[in-house]
């Protein structure tokens, strides 16, 4: 939307344009070209109103544009969603057991021997709850 400083450089612009051609024609044809035509000006106010009109249209287009986008997003991702559920488990990073700190560095070859049998029970369990 045009603001007020816009609109007074546009009418400022309007008036030297005016300006210059009447000099361009008082060249041509002395005086008498300072004179305005006598064809009627054009009607500013209908052509503003409807710059208006068509400025509200896009902005309710663009609305509608970026809802449905909203909507198609959120579709989306609740597909997504469903795709990664299986039997109302949901495979997300946070489905595994969490290690203890004591578990997780495991001292010498017993702590690895623990370990990799831990993580072989926890593989097996996340497998049987996958259905693989």
């Amino acid at each position: 939307m045009a603001t007020d400083d816009e609109l007074s450089r546009l009418a400022e612009e309007a008036l030297l344009r005016e300006a210059q051609s009447g000099a361009q024609r008082a060249q041509v044809s002395g005086p008498s070209g300072w004179l305005k035509c006598r064809m009627p000006s054009t009607n500013k106010t209908f052509l503003n109103n409807t710059l208006l009109g068509a400025l509200a249209s896009n902005r309710a287009k663009e609305r509608q544009d970026k809802t449905r986008s909203e909507r198609s997003r959120k579709q989306r991702q609740q597909q997504e969603k469903e795709r990664n559920t299986t039997g109302g488990f949901t495979f997300t990073p946070s489905t595994r057991s969490k290690k203890k700190p004591s578990e997780e560095q495991g001292e010498g070859e017993e702590g690895q021997i623990k370990k990799t049998e831990q993580d072989k029970e926890q593989n097996q369990v996340f497998m049987w709850r996958t259905g693989n």
